[in-house]
């Protein structure tokens, strides 16, 4: 967190930018996501693993919810958190890894729509660091007011 606050108190135009920081696995262990009490251990999916035990798929839903909700501009660097965000129409920009999965699958699933592949209508972009990130999330901060 130290390393982020310098990095972004270095720059004019993100000095002072306040920002929270998940990490998604250390959430996750926070949570109670694995319930003995949940009678049903989730939605009926014809291919599902088998055995999973009792995963409380509702509460980890609401709870990914609520965490987005609470951001004006999502960073990430997870295909299924920019996946979220796009479907919640949350302005978010995604650091992809160094082979290219988020962008890989996001141009397979954009193929077919023109709507989706337009950055400025769906409220996302695309950066190769975290510092090149925070600069379009600010851009995003600003066009939002």
């Amino acid at each position: 967190v130290d390393v982020l606050r310098k990095m972004i108190d270095s720059n004019n135009e993100t000095r002072g930018l306040s920002f929270k920081l998940v990490d998604w696995p250390a959430l996750v262990h926070q949570e109670k996501f694995f319930d003995e009490t949940v009678d049903e251990p989730g939605p009926k999916l014809k291919y599902k693993v088998l055995d999973e035990g009792k995963f409380d798929y509702q509460h980890m839903f609401k709870r990914s919810i609520a965490m987005f909700a609470t951001g004006k501009v999502l960073i990430t660097d997870r295909l299924h958190s920019s996946i979220l965000a796009f479907l919640m129409h949350k302005p978010h920009v995604y650091v992809d890894q160094m082979y290219g999965k988020i962008r890989k699958t996001r141009e397979v699933a954009f193929d077919v729509s023109e709507k989706c592949g337009d950055k400025e209508e769906m409220k996302y972009d695309e950066a190769v660091s975290l510092e090149e990130a925070i600069l379009k999330a600010v851009i995003m901060l600003k066009e939002k007011k």
